[in-house]
């Protein structure tokens, strides 16, 4: 071979060793980003975790809680309900990082912020059966429709968050009419009327109060039913799919916290003279309607559980003998 020929082959190898060396570079550099980048979800998921499951495992630990969570860059999160399980996400493609929810957290199913509110309400039936947790992009705005039967408890929901969230109150704006909603950009819309929102609350009744049950319609057309302030503001922050996955899982443990009492009742009768009868045949009436709604929530099977837990509440505040809570 010529020596001009062995340049050009010393070359052409010289060209080819580089490439290789650039490719594994940059395979390299990606894969070790793809790496440091699910490090920093970890943490995030782990960071999360602490506003999330607490009180799943220790309690309450007062009767609201409420924080702006601040991250250092934009974050990606996805709420999933997976096999009855709540699971947090946080990234996307193979840089995810998961963590299971032991609580109730309702939230939109995907988020991508750096800033974001958490806080927390207690919810009893008519005893406290545990925490539901809220969760949203800072700089989402909520309009919520009213008229004059449901003036008071859109009143009540803002009194609500802001009290935990004295930040977020800037958050919300009430309007009579869906109009002036329309005017605020990307704005959330939650109609307590018969104008059409993006989640739209019906009361249906209570004890002097339209709104302490009733029913939601979700703007895919999904329905499904509340009990009480807390699970209307759960519906104020989350799709259906986490509204619908967490209800379910909210009254399988009604049931349970049913059992419980139920237990209770049971050794307060052999210790006092009084009859605990009473208390009994409504925690089996609560206990049966409650797995009924964990299977299927109904309008139907939501008005006597509701019923059932105001009798029992009043039944155990005028006890003349140990109360069961």
């Amino acid at each position: 071979m010529s020596k001009k020929g062995l340049m050009l082959l010393h070359w052409i190898l010289v060209i080819l060793v580089g490439a290789v060396i650039i490719i594994f570079a940059v395979v390299f550099a990606s894969k070790t980003g793809v790496v440091e980048q699910k490090k920093q979800n970890v943490v995030v998921a782990e960071y999360m975790d602490l506003f999330f499951n607490p009180f799943a495992s220790i309690g309450a630990i007062a009767e609201g809680f409420g924080k702006q969570v601040e991250f250092d860059y934009e974050v990606e999160l996805e709420f999933r309900c997976v096999s009855g399980e709540e699971k947090l996400f946080v990234g996307s493609g193979n840089k995810i990082a998961e963590e299971k929810i032991e609580n109730f957290v309702y939230a939109p199913t995907q988020l991508k912020l750096k800033s974001m509110f958490v806080f927390s309400k207690p919810f009893n039936l008519p005893y406290r059966i545990t925490d539901l947790i809220f969760t949203f992009d800072a700089s989402q705005q909520f309009c919520l429709v009213y008229d004059s039967e449901s003036s008071e408890i859109v009143a009540d929901i803002i009194s609500d968050v802001s009290g935990e969230l004295l930040e977020a109150e800037q958050n919300f704006i009430s309007c009579n009419d869906l109009n002036c909603c329309k005017q605020l950009e990307n704005a959330r819309i939650v109609s307590f009327t018969s104008q059409q929102g993006d989640v739209n609350i019906a009361g249906k009744g209570g004890f002097g109060e339209e709104f302490e049950y009733g029913e939601i319609r979700f703007r895919n057309g999904k329905k499904s039913v509340f009990i009480g302030l807390p699970l209307v503001e759960a519906a104020v922050f989350s799709d259906y799919e986490i509204y619908d996955c967490n209800f379910r899982r909210l009254m399988s443990k009604v049931a349970a916290m049913s059992d419980i009492y139920h237990g209770k009742s049971v050794f307060l009768g052999r210790t006092q003279i009084c009859s605990y009868d009473f208390f009994r045949d409504d925690l089996q009436k609560m206990k049966g309607n409650a797995r009924s709604l964990s299977s299927s929530p109904s309008l139907s099977i939501i008005e006597p559980l509701y019923t059932t837990s105001r009798e029992f509440s009043d039944r155990n505040r005028d006890f003349s003998c140990a109360q069961l809570y």
